[in-house]
């Protein structure tokens, strides 16, 4: 597959209210529409759904569906318990034939999101194969096909067997829980909105997370309502409404730089300052030009050598953060969860 330019999918729990919020999402850079696909299929179903993707197609949207691989197959063939998806032959082509209907239909995008459903207990060689199967089956009508799937923290290093090489392979993969110590930028990483917010700091933590996903080069998946900061944790020690304004601009500051600058959508990164704890940087390389990308994901205060990395540090302009406007110094003093993105100053960019 040739490279894509970044997605930003949202994931709406209530289909009903989508025509009337085209415009926010529009706003906010959003261009894929992610929907969960009910298990019980009627005709009377998939008249709706159709209808909903051509509208979105009018709109400039994309539709992509959210199928539990695990109980969907059962339901095709009238069965009301879930059957083995891998063992069961029948089962598969069921579910290939209907992915291959909606397809045809013009639905642009599946997030198969429950793998683990159908393939638990499986050694690795298999769960990948069991993987390219279903991507191969699912691309076999159209090999641009958006396709994107759950992978689990400690199965990182099967990205590169089953993202984004060939029709058999997920467009992107995604995981919920970001470790410092082990990034891929090639994943997408989706915020999980249950984590208890740090009280002190709710925006710059809030934002710190985002930063740290959506700056590397996968694509942004964005869960109904986190834009707006609306999560778990939540206290009467600051005001909400302040947050949630402060949040949304964020987001939609940080989707319009990477889906407008090709470093920071698509660089090469590089990992500097690893053993400063809490500090996520690294620079992005695309073609002669940089980007260095600062996160701090602590709340200490910390100081950076900018200089031992960056000896024309100089020549470093600011571009973004969740704090106010800067200049790169050295040392460079990062604030408490704190994001900061600085360009050479000879690429054009849009403040």
């Amino acid at each position: 597959m040739g490279r894509l330019k970044t997605k930003v999918i949202y994931e709406v729990r209530d289909i009903n209210k989508i025509k009337n919020k085209l415009p926010y999402y529009r706003d906010l850079g959003v261009d894929t529409i992610s929907i969960d696909l009910e298990t019980d299929i009627s005709k009377t179903y998939l008249r709706e759904l159709f209808a909903l993707k051509d509208f979105l197609l009018d709109e400039n949207f994309i539709l992509m569906v959210r199928v539990d691989v695990a109980r969907i197959g059962g339901s095709l063939l009238g069965k009301k318990t879930d059957l083995d998806f891998y063992k069961d032959s029948q089962v598969r082509r069921a579910f290939y034939a209907f992915i291959n209907f909606l397809v045809k239909r013009g639905i642009g995008g599946f997030d198969f999101k429950n793998i683990y459903g159908i393939a638990k207990d499986l050694d690795p060689y298999s769960f990948i194969n069991m993987a390219r199967e279903i991507n191969k089956n699912a691309r076999a009508l159209n090999k641009d096909l958006i396709t994107i799937a759950y992978l689990r923290p400690d199965h990182l290093s099967y990205r590169k067997f089953i993202m984004a090489k060939g029709i058999s392979d997920f467009t992107y993969l995604y995981t919920d829980k970001f470790d410092i110590n082990n990034i891929d930028p090639y994943l997408a990483y989706k915020e999980d909105t249950k984590a208890l917010i740090n009280q002190n700091y709710p925006y710059e933590y809030q934002s710190a997370r985002v930063g740290a996903g959506f700056l590397l080069n996968g694509p942004i998946i964005i869960r109904e309502g986190e834009e707006v900061g609306l999560r778990s944790g939540f206290a009467s020690t600051f005001d909400l409404v302040q947050y949630m304004d402060r949040v949304s601009s964020f987001y939609k500051k940080i989707i319009s730089l990477k889906k407008s600058n090709k470093i920071i959508e698509r660089g090469r990164v590089l990992r500097i300052f690893k053993r400063e704890e809490g500090i996520l940087a690294f620079t992005k390389t695309y073609k002669k030009d940089k980007a260095l990308v600062i996160i701090n994901l602590s709340q200490k205060e910390v100081l950076l050598n900018t200089k031992m990395y960056l000896p024309a540090y100089d020549s470093y302009k600011f571009v973004l953060s969740n704090y106010d406007k800067r200049a790169m110094v050295d040392p460079l003093v990062i604030r408490a969860y704190e994001v900061v993105v600085f360009l050479e100053t000879r690429v054009k960019f849009n403040n």
